[in-house]
């Protein structure tokens, strides 16, 4: 296993529509979903997934109204990208005056290709596909049919003197772009720090890069 490996983050992810709160970080790639009542903010109901033979390291979910329930990516140790579907809270059962989820433990989708840990994701239902990165490699797969659509090699795409940056952060816009953010790897005596934040069309096409002087934490398209 490599350093990174004994590094994971331990991701914790509230669904678009907010009935949901989803955790991973279990070093056996159990995913723990809990429902929440959105008009009291109670607890109402508990589950877990198992779908990654590792941690999770990355959670993300879609907009509720493109696929009619809370559809969300998990990316994980084990270099699997999967798609879950959720119950819509409506459909849930009702017993004893609480609500239990149905959730559908079977994975909507599995995406492959990647070598290593899965460190970002991020789907949009419109555009029809899902985006992830790991250290070295950024792809994008077709929802429908689970095509790879794009490899981008960290090497190959960046424009920058900068060298050693790796992948760390992907996002999409609705509006048809991927967003990558890559940082330069920090040394025993920490420089400063650098990430360079990339834009390109759906296509693969460059469209603008800048570079900052500071560490990016989060990314997200608003």
């Amino acid at each position: 296993d490599s350093v990174d490996d004994m590094h994971l983050p331990f991701p914790v992810h509230v669904t678009t529509s907010g009935e949901f709160i989803i955790s991973g970080g279990d070093p056996f790639g159990c995913i723990n979903v809990v429902q929440i009542d959105i008009g009291t903010g109670q607890i109402v109901g508990d589950a877990k997934l198992q779908g990654h033979s590792a941690q999770v390291t990355c959670i993300t979910s879609a907009d509720k109204a493109s696929f009619g329930a809370d559809i969300f990516l998990t990316g994980g140790a084990d270099c699997l990208l999967i798609m879950w579907r959720m119950q819509d809270v409506h459909q849930s059962k009702i017993k004893m005056g609480k609500k239990y989820p149905k959730v559908l433990k079977k994975p909507e989708r599995i995406f492959y290709g990647h070598k290593t840990s899965i460190s970002s994701c991020a789907i949009d239902r419109n555009l029809g596909v899902v985006l992830s990165c790991s250290k070295s490699d950024g792809l994008m797969h077709s929802i429908e049919n689970r095509d790879l659509l794009h490899r981008f090699k960290c090497s190959d795409i960046v424009k920058s003197g900068t060298s050693h940056l790796f992948f760390k952060h992907c996002s999409l816009s609705h509006l048809g772009y991927m967003i990558f953010c890559f940082e330069r790897e920090k040394k025993e005596f920490d420089e400063t720090p650098v990430s360079v934040i990339q834009v390109r069309s759906i296509n693969g096409y460059f469209v603008k890069q800048i570079t900052l002087s500071v560490e990016v934490v989060r990314m997200q398209i608003v």
